[in-house]
């Protein structure tokens, strides 16, 4: 047998508290090394039975300082979880609304403020030879605006003239009468 299996045999002898067999003794009997470590870990498993033996002090109510500390820290834990949960579902409501924004343009509703409306108005109607940039702005966005709403209401219309025919004769389609 090679050395790390005869040290192997010796711990788990020491640590089963069995006897060494006979071809680890002749073993340790010959090689300096093994013999060596046998001697080596019978005097520290017998140091450990010793110094385990004696009861130590602990301080009284240690136990119940311990278990206080580690609620506290799973209370602080669950804490800073619960936010971190939090701001993610922010982040993914977020992350959602902008996707529905862009993925569907044209289901939103743009409509100016009243004032901006008012001012845009009241620039439109006056007649200047230069015109601000701002102004030419609001103007085409208004005009924009315009231009998406009558659309929308052209599209719905023909959504509702074409399912209209399917829906009056399905609704009111002649009845037998009695003879």
């Amino acid at each position: 047998m090679k050395c790390f299996q005869i040290k192997r045999k010796i711990s788990h002898a020491l640590n089963t508290k069995t006897p060494i067999s006979k071809t680890v003794e002749e073993h340790i009997s010959h090689c300096k090394k093994c013999h060596q470590f046998y001697s080596t870990a019978s005097l520290f498993e017998t140091h450990l039975q010793k110094n385990t033996a004696k009861e130590s002090q602990f301080p009284p109510y240690l136990h119940t300082r311990i278990m206080a500390h580690v609620r506290e820290a799973e209370t602080k834990q669950t804490q800073h979880i619960t936010l971190k949960q939090a701001i993610i579902l922010g982040n993914i409501a977020l992350f959602a609304v902008l996707f529905s924004i862009l993925l569907f343009p044209d289901q939103k509703q743009i409509n100016l403020p009243q004032p901006i409306q008012k001012e845009h108005t009241r620039l439109a109607n006056t007649t200047t030879t230069q015109s601000h940039p701002t102004i030419t702005y609001l103007k085409q966005r208004v005009q924009y605006v315009e231009m998406r709403k009558k659309r929308t209401r052209k599209r719905n219309l023909a959504i509702l003239s074409r399912s209209l025919p399917k829906l009056s004769s399905s609704l009111f389609q002649p009845t037998d009468t009695l003879n």
